[in-house]
């Protein structure tokens, strides 16, 4: 296989990820998707660019897991490959994009009490939910 300087892999992968967002852009904007009326409303590029997303990522792990040594080799370096991002993902989630819609006020670090959470993790368990606690605040208005 040639080196990943010379292959089309992140090109294509670029390429399949634009034409996800650019199909997803019709939606937002409240058009029609012309792919989707081509295709008599059967499918939208969108999907067809997953698909192949898809396709082609399976191709290039496959093609990781058989140069790897061992079973062992391979899942150190998915590891390697995929926790430093995940991680990155839940810091951003956590200390940016939470907050975001509560103007990061003080009442969003408050709920990440962990004694709070257990709460709700029981009432939930018990089958009460957000739907008791909409039903309490009602009540305590």
């Amino acid at each position: 296989m040639a080196s990943r300087s010379t292959n089309n892999f992140d090109f294509m992968r670029m390429a399949l990820a634009t034409t996800v967002i650019f199909s997803h852009s019709y939606d937002m904007l409240g058009r029609t998707n012309p792919f989707k009326r081509a295709t008599g409303g059967q499918t939208e590029l969108a999907s067809v660019a997953v698909d192949v997303f898809f396709v082609l990522s399976g191709y290039l792990i496959t093609q990781s897991f058989c140069s790897s040594h061992t079973v062992l080799d391979y899942f150190w370096k998915r590891i390697l490959r995929l926790f430093p991002a995940f991680v990155v993902a839940g810091v951003l989630s956590l200390m940016v994009f939470g907050p975001l819609p509560m103007g990061f006020s003080r009442s969003y670090w408050a709920s990440l009490e962990p004694r709070v959470h257990a709460r709700e993790e029981r009432r939930i368990d018990r089958g009460q939910g957000w739907r008791a606690r909409n039903r309490d605040q009602r009540l305590a208005a």
